[in-house]
């Protein structure tokens, strides 16, 4: 006989059966278990180290204009205010700020110790404004380069101040009135001039420091109504903050942005400039995701103030209410875990405040339009013996039209009881000029108060 074989194969199939199923088990539990170790991880590092494509950020890139730091007049006065006793406003003795608090000998000693900054003051008031450039320029935008002119030029204009202060006390109108508006026009003319917004802003500082003292010289007793009416004109003949300076300066900002990015890419930043440790983790930074994110707030402002003011501040402020959003998470676990969590942080240390650079452009858009409005009261009121009731009585005799407000893009508004001229300001509501005499922007509505506290005579006051 032939014994039989006892191989796997001439087993019968139910006994083969129970392997194969086991086998098969076996197999797909090894690979779901793989599954979910390496799927994961492949995910995890899909997500940790992938990044967005570059966007397109080239309406965020400024066209700067050539310089020659030996022929313009703005880079001449920052290099030489630097070299006068002004230097930084910091180190201007106190007591000659407030024109009040010292002797007119005084005052006039002190001027005479600043000869050299009214000369420099004058030389560039006589130049041609449009021309005007910062030294910066492209170099503005790296972290650690000093705009230290810009306190120099703060003491400067405080001198031409007070020299326009010690021209009133001696009588002498039309020169303090001059030099007043001077520093205005030098205000203006430095806004113009490309760069960010802190120098931006230090022009507004400037126009709007000019043209208070303007009015303010336009209450004096001593003003005739010739005085009055020449300093509507020339005030109504002076251009405004324009929506292109400020794109031009949120362009800049933005490039900041940009090289802090890439400083930190690099491994090159510091607490010191963006608050970034230098050896940061890469892959915790996504750059064209961080890039998106500032796009986001800054490219709507940009297309809104193409279209107008209220257009540009309205986008201002969703976008700063986005970044209040994403700021209120910043001490969140969530926040740490992010995989952009470097890149967040980039953002939210470099990102301008666009509602307070917009409001504050806008702010001086309306204060000038005030500053006229008071002035044609006045003349109003010497002519008529009173105030009108509505501002429509001041055309066309004082003003063309009366001035809108950019908030709402109605006219100006005017309380005759409580003798206010005002504006909604940024919240477009009609509080009926419920103004804060000493801190304009913390009022319910932005306006100024009728300075003048004297009624005249019915007829015109001789000139």
């Amino acid at each position: 006989m032939h014994e039989t074989s006892t191989t796997p194969d001439n087993l019968p199939k139910p006994r083969r059966r129970p392997w194969l199923i086991v086998s098969g088990c076996i197999v797909v539990a090894v690979v779901v278990l793989l599954m979910l170790v390496v799927l994961p991880v492949v995910v995890f590092r899909q997500m940790a180290f992938r990044d967005d494509p570059r966007p397109d950020d080239s309406r965020m890139t400024p066209q700067w204009s050539e310089r020659d730091p030996a022929t313009n007049p703005l880079i001449l006065f920052c290099h030489a205010i630097p070299q006068t006793p002004a230097r930084k406003q910091s180190l201007l003795p106190k007591e000659v700020k407030n024109l009040e608090a010292v002797t007119m000998a005084r005052a006039k000693e002190f001027l005479a110790e600043q000869s050299a900054t009214l000369a420099a003051f004058d030389q560039l008031r006589q130049t041609d404004s449009t021309t005007w450039l910062w030294p910066d320029g492209k170099a503005i935008v790296d972290p650690n380069y000093s705009v230290g002119y810009l306190g120099d030029c703060q003491g400067a204009m405080q001198v031409v101040l007070l020299k326009a202060k010690v021209l009133a006390r001696e009588g002498k109108w039309d020169e303090a009135m001059r030099l007043s508006l001077d520093i205005a026009r030098v205000g203006l003319g430095m806004q113009h001039a490309e760069s960010a917004p802190i120098p931006l802003l230090v022009g507004i500082s400037f126009q709007t420091l000019g043209e208070n003292q303007y009015l303010a010289l336009a209450t004096s007793d001593g003003v005739t109504r010739a005085q009055l009416l020449h300093a509507l004109q020339e005030l109504s003949a002076m251009e405004g903050p324009r929506r292109e300076d400020l794109k031009f300066s949120l362009q800049t900002d933005y490039q900041f942005f940009l090289h802090c990015l890439e400083l930190v890419h690099q491994g090159k930043g510091s607490t010191g400039t963006t608050g970034i440790p230098p050896r940061a983790p890469k892959f915790l930074l996504k750059r064209h995701r961080t890039m998106n994110m500032r796009l986001k707030q800054d490219l709507p402002i940009i297309e809104g103030l193409d279209q107008g003011w209220r257009e540009g501040f309205a986008a201002a402020v969703r976008a700063e209410e986005a970044y209040d959003e994403i700021t209120a998470n910043k001490g969140s676990i969530s926040f740490f875990l992010d995989s952009n969590f470097v890149g967040k942080t980039i953002y939210i240390l470099t990102a301008s405040t666009p509602v307070t650079l917009t409001q504050g452009m806008m702010n001086n858009v309306v204060s000038r339009e005030q500053r006229k409005v008071l002035l044609a009261l006045r003349l109003h009121e010497l002519d008529h013996g009173h105030l009108p009731p509505s501002l429509e009585a001041l055309v066309p005799a004082y003003l063309p039209a009366v001035p809108e407000d950019i908030y709402t893009g109605k006219p100006m508004l005017w309380n005759a009881r409580d003798k206010v001229v005002y504006s909604t300001g940024g919240n477009g509501i009609d509080d009926g000029g419920k103004i804060d005499k000493e801190q304009p922007r913390k009022g319910l509505d932005f306006g100024m108060a009728y300075p003048w506290k004297t009624t005249p005579p019915t007829s015109p006051p001789h000139e």
